[in-house]
């Protein structure tokens, strides 16, 4: 759990902080906004998956408390596939997980916000598993580029 000293230093910083743990891959991202206009940005879920630009293709479908996601984005030697569900754990938190893919073993994110001085922190965690042997460094510093590139997208939607 991060303390109030190291998320006021993310919110000192422009730039998003990246580190891999045994739990995955997590994103800190500093915005100079209120939680309130990062949660109108991160509730909707097209709009989440449309700021992704390394998706090839992507369909959400409204299914009530949840949606469903079906990606395609490139891999290393052919498309990933999967289908996810996408629902609010609470006021300040989303999940991404995983439901099918034949590319998959496992794939789950959370997002969450966090107000601190002067704007929001976004926290975005990936833990993740391919069902084919690619080095877990390699998978995840693939994922981190495309998670910082949609936070930055996201940051640019809040202007």
């Amino acid at each position: 759990m991060l303390s109030v000293l190291a998320l006021v230093g993310i919110a000192q910083s422009a730039e998003p902080q990246a580190t891999v743990a045994d739990d995955g891959l997590t994103v800190r991202y500093f915005v100079p906004h209120d939680v309130a206009a990062v949660r109108a940005v991160l509730d909707d879920t097209d709009k989440v998956y449309g700021l992704s630009e390394d998706l090839v293709s992507y369909k959400v479908e409204d299914g009530g408390r949840c949606d469903s996601i079906e990606t395609e984005a490139p891999g290393l030697l052919s498309n990933l596939r999967m289908r996810t569900e996408r629902c609010q754990t609470s006021e300040t938190s989303w999940r991404d997980r995983l439901v099918s893919s034949d590319d998959f073993d496992q794939y789950e994110v959370l997002w969450t916000v966090k107000a601190v001085e002067g704007g929001t922190v976004i926290t975005y965690h990936l833990a993740a598993e391919l069902s084919f042997p690619v080095p877990d460094k390699v998978m995840y510093q693939q994922a981190g580029e495309a998670a910082i590139t949609q936070l930055e997208n996201i940051y640019r939607a809040l202007e």
